[in-house]
């Protein structure tokens, strides 16, 4: 990643971290909050670079080695894909182990979220009163599945989304970079991973066709078809419809700030969708995010939920 420590440096969110690390006033547990895991998991590096040295210089040896993961005095977890109770009885052991290398210990625990409630529960003790020079940073894509015990025991900070220009900057792509910014929505991660995709942008075209082409049941046959192709990436067309919907709704409004797709898009499409079109295609958005997740067959899924569009479509005219 491009310099990405240093341009979390400069955020205000580490700004008034950085403040309270100067002023000695850091809570010893602190919880941070994104939708995008990939930019949790280096603003947790950053931070504990900063505990440690307080400074963030690309030379210093805890800042090589905590970038790497291979620092004695800063552990990562989980070991596997979740937080299980054998990692939590290994960090409350690890954490009364005095730092050898660094001044302080620090205990990166990514995706506490996705963890195990007993292995939360396990770590509710040395979260209220960990040991001297014992820092603890939890990352979480969704906080409401962080025990309320254990939110209650930290210091819970809310990051705010990358501006545009970082995004870019931290991404390599040769085609229509805004329409990857558009479909991120702020969260690096998914640029990153939409910028490696070879077909990106047919997929990106035909989501926003969905809106802009469907016209007639004829076409809802033709998009059900040209979309199977993508069916183990519907969620992306779903993200790339509720985005677009929701700048619609704003421009509607008059709320021009900030949109991200560009105006002219949406002059054309906004006079197709009333506000009530617009708010009832949502909810059908979110029922194909649901009837996904329950293992609905996804053709099937397409399928109703393109009709439903263009139904609600002409009802709401």
């Amino acid at each position: 990643m491009n310099n990405l420590i240093e341009i979390i440096a400069q955020t205000d969110d580490f700004k008034l971290i950085r403040n309270e690390i100067d002023k000695n006033m850091l809570s010893k547990t602190v919880l941070l909050e994104s939708k995008d895991s990939l930019y949790l998991s280096y603003f947790a590096k950053t931070l504990a670079i900063y505990i440690e040295d307080r400074k963030i210089e690309e030379d210093s040896s805890n800042y090589i080695k905590i970038l790497n993961e291979v620092h004695g005095d800063v552990l990562f977890f989980p070991k596997k894909d979740k937080l299980l109770v054998a990692d939590s009885e290994q960090i409350i052991e690890e954490s009364f182990i005095k730092p050898t290398s660094a001044p302080k210990k620090i205990f990166i625990i990514n995706n506490i979220d996705n963890s195990m409630e007993s292995a939360q529960n396990k770590l509710l003790k040395i979260l209220e009163e960990p040991p001297r020079n014992v820092f603890f940073i939890l990352t979480c894509q969704n906080i409401e599945k962080v025990l309320p015990t254990v939110r209650s025991r930290c210091n819970k900070i809310e990051l705010k989304k990358l501006e545009k220009n970082v995004i870019v900057s931290q991404i390599n792509y040769q085609g229509n970079v805004d329409k990857i910014i558009n479909s991120s929505d702020g969260l690096l991660g998914q640029a990153i991973y939409f910028s490696q995709m070879k077909d990106f942008e047919n997929l990106y075209d035909l989501s926003i066709g969905i809106l802009t082409n469907l016209k007639n049941t004829k076409q809802v046959l033709e998009y059900s078809k040209k979309l199977e192709v993508y069916f183990d990436r519907f969620d992306i067309i779903l993200n790339i419809l509720g985005f677009a919907l929701e700048d619609i709704l704003y421009y509607k409004y008059g709320f021009n700030n900030n949109l991200r797709f560009s105006e002219e898009l949406l002059k054309t499409v906004s006079d197709e969708y009333s506000i009530n079109a617009i708010s009832q295609i949502q909810n059908l958005i979110d029922k194909a995010y649901k009837e996904k997740s329950f293992n609905v067959n996804t053709i099937t899924v397409i399928e109703n939920l393109l009709l439903k569009i263009l139904e609600v479509k002409f009802l709401c005219k």
